[in-house]
């Protein structure tokens, strides 16, 4: 048991996180830990992220709560004593007191910044540097919010703090579950296959991915591409490419990543990048965009091989590489597979609590 006493802690989260996410999934693992440890855990769920509330809100606030009736939340498996709130704004009012409330975005954090002492400790859990929405001066202002306890992912994000001059900072980096991301079929017999994420957004560089593997295609032409997402297939996706829309986690384990030989990543910004570490853990060769996260783990040359954002030409050339150079893959492979194992949920769910008590 945490104490004596059942400590209390909020978790606020910028949606309804009904699509799968790396931040929301982190929220809900630690979430999951602390409530098996004796906290009384709860997730408070806001419609959306805006600052200013529209009209047409109410609507989508609505349609999430019809598919949240209908069971489409179904992504992630949460511990039987976390407790969730799905309420149109987050403020005094829906969120309950506590002994400690975490923000896990920076919008969220705006709001704890704003919320009454009866709310609890402050915590921020900084997963990226959310910049993408034209919000810099915004985001960065709450890095530097002096009453709250900061939790950065990765070390980049650590360094992008230091810069602003961030204080009461602690890294505690990712991990996943080993148990269930983990090397099943042998690296030396994949084939020509390439694994990637395609989400429609642009910092994931989706566009630039399908303009990299047309011309792996090109060149390599048995190769075959597994495309995976939430989303619907998108009508720029060639018809020879395979895509999985909201693949169960065991589909994405056996089919895609224990199948792929090369797994890209095109993000021009991850805070951590999980789907990369889980396909390294898979037994993949990760070829990947410097953008940030990946490196605490993606070494070039070593664990993975590295290229700058958007340099498709350098992208196409590496997985190409890869794919003619079967003792290169594996060697990449198999050191990735060993390095990312260095990254384990129990010292970093000890550091996490230490932080939810105020001993960090």
């Amino acid at each position: 048991m945490a104490d004596k006493k059942q400590k209390r802690v909020n978790i606020l989260l910028p949606s309804f996180g009904i699509r799968p996410t790396g931040g929301f999934k982190i929220a809900y693992i630690y979430a999951n830990y602390l409530a098996a440890v004796g906290y009384s855990v709860t997730m408070i769920h806001e419609a959306c992220g805006d600052l200013q509330k529209k009209p047409e809100h109410m609507i989508s606030y609505v349609q999430d709560l019809l598919k949240l009736a209908a069971g489409k939340k179904n992504w992630f498996h949460l511990h039987k004593k976390v407790h969730c709130r799905y309420v149109f704004s987050l403020n005094n009012r829906t969120v309950p007191h506590a002994d400690v409330t975490i923000a896990t975005a920076w919008y969220t954090a705006v709001v704890l910044e704003q919320l009454s002492e009866r709310k609890g400790r402050k915590v921020y859990l900084i997963q990226g540097y959310e910049i993408w929405d034209g919000q810099t001066r915004k985001v960065e202002e709450t890095w530097k919010y002096r009453d709250m306890k900061k939790i950065v992912i990765s070390k980049w994000l650590l360094d992008i703090g230091k810069k602003l001059g961030a204080q009461n900072m602690v890294y505690i980096p990712n991990s996943i579950n080993f148990k269930k991301y983990r090397l099943k079929d042998p690296v030396a017999t994949r084939g020509n296959v390439v694994a990637m994420i395609y989400r429609e957004r642009i910092i994931k560089g989706y566009k630039v991915g399908i303009k990299v593997l047309k011309r792996v295609k090109a060149e390599v032409p048995d190769l075959r591409v597994i495309l995976f997402g939430p989303e619907e297939r998108g009508r720029n996706i060639p018809s020879w490419m395979e895509y999985y829309e909201n693949p169960k986690q065991d589909v994405i384990v056996d089919d895609i990543y224990n199948k792929a030989a090369v797994f890209l990543c095109t993000s021009k910004h991850e805070g951590w990048g999980l789907p990369s570490m889980e396909a390294m853990a898979c037994g993949c060769a990760v070829v990947s965009t410097r953008n940030g996260g990946v490196e605490d783990f993606a070494i070039d040359e070593k664990t993975a091989l590295l290229c700058k954002v958007d340099d498709s030409d350098a992208m196409a050339e590496k997985i190409i590489r890869l794919l003619n150079d079967q003792k290169l893959r594996i060697d990449i492979s198999n050191a990735g597979t060993e390095y990312v194992r260095r990254f384990q949920w129990k010292q970093s769910f000890q550091t996490f609590r230490q932080v939810i008590d105020g001993k960090v």
